[in-house]
């Protein structure tokens, strides 16, 4: 009997990037899984907001299927009991957001508590961060979605030439069902997501992040940096997808306040008052509706209420799913900024 993910290979097979191996079975497979979990392009079509890098998106289309969109590893081989829906992580508890001066004065608030803090990210040569993130690990077959989510975290070492290292382990999958637990539990406990690694880069290798000491702290300059991003998001969307590629490096305390000063000033973002975020982190969360991405969502921010640093990021789908197996509301994706600071090597943490 074949499984959800032959199935899918077979729908598949003229897109395999490993066809082309003259191997013996086990080394194709080898090769294959290795080039899946590798990150693909992405596609110019394809929201450029910033993700780990260890996440991948992939499109998997059947065609008795509807378009999903899901963050993708190799296909594992699981026959998971099937659901109509792909199962994604609870929603935080958040207030009903309050928009105009109040947020405004919120995040001004913050800003100031934030400038205050002492400076304690060190001044070691190599920048240090730790990430942990959630994606779906999908397969989709004629109607039919098997889907468990699975946690993963990523500690980064980036030295001043580029060069670094990146260890990314997967944690505890979480299954939309007892059945399909029970179902991985029978089968052994395969495992699930992208497999554990631990890289190491060249010069050159990890310079994607911008130099956080090279940013102006002044909020209007700041902004004009954020907004030369070059996407075709506008307004707090581009100046929050320009922010999250600093949120997981260690920002000094003047950028960090005039970071929050920029989207203050935007005049459009939500305030939702104290929650804690997903690691249990108290904090307090700010939200921007828009759907300037082709579907209507929610971002939501979450930062630490004394010092002003953010402490998680996720998205919410609001109101419509498109093509997307989900309900409604769903979140899609989120993040856990876990640590920053600056070390003295490769092997150092803050």
């Amino acid at each position: 009997m074949k499984t959800d993910a032959d199935i899918v290979r077979g729908l598949l097979a003229g897109h395999d990037p490993a066809r082309a191996v003259r191997a013996d079975v086990p080394e194709r497979e080898r090769a294959l899984e290795a080039i899946l979990t590798e990150p693909p392009a992405v596609d110019s079509v394809t929201r450029k907001r910033w993700r780990p890098r260890w996440r991948t998106m992939a499109v998997v289309a059947t065609a008795a299927a509807a378009t999903a969109i899901v963050g993708l590893t190799a296909l594992p081989q699981l026959r998971t009991t099937h659901v109509s829906r792909v199962t994604t992580p609870p929603l935080l508890e958040l207030k009903q957001p309050v928009y105009g001066a109040a947020a405004t004065k919120a995040l001004r608030d913050l800003a100031a508590r934030a400038e205050r803090q002492p400076d304690t990210i060190g001044h070691g040569r190599v920048v240090y961060s730790k990430i942990q993130g959630w994606y779906l690990d999908s397969t989709v077959s004629r109607r039919r979605t098997s889907a468990v989510v699975v946690p993963r975290t990523e500690e980064q070492w980036v030295a001043p030439d580029g060069s670094g290292r990146q260890l990314a382990g997967a944690g505890r999958p979480w299954f939309p069902t007892a059945k399909s637990r029970q179902e991985w539990e029978r089968q052994g406990r395969p495992p699930l997501g992208a497999r554990d690694s631990d890289d190491r880069f060249g010069p050159g290798g990890l310079s994607g992040d911008p130099d956080v000491d090279k940013l102006p702290t002044d909020p209007a300059a700041l902004r004009r940096e954020l907004e030369k991003s070059g996407t075709d998001l506008k307004g707090a969307a581009v100046l929050l997808e320009a922010e999250g590629d600093l949120w997981r490096q260690p920002l000094r305390p003047a950028l960090q306040g005039a970071l929050l000063r920029v989207l203050a000033d935007s005049g459009e973002m939500g305030y939702a008052g104290p929650v804690r975020d997903r690691a249990g982190r108290a904090g307090v969360a700010f939200t921007l509706d828009q759907n300037q991405t082709g579907l209507p969502e929610r971002d939501v921010i979450i930062f630490d209420r004394r010092t002003g640093r953010a402490l998680s990021e996720e998205t919410i789908l609001t109101k419509d799913p498109g093509k997307l197996p989900v309900r409604i509301p769903s979140v899609t994706s989120y993040t856990l900024f876990l640590g920053s600071g600056r070390v003295d090597g490769m092997n150092e943490r803050p």
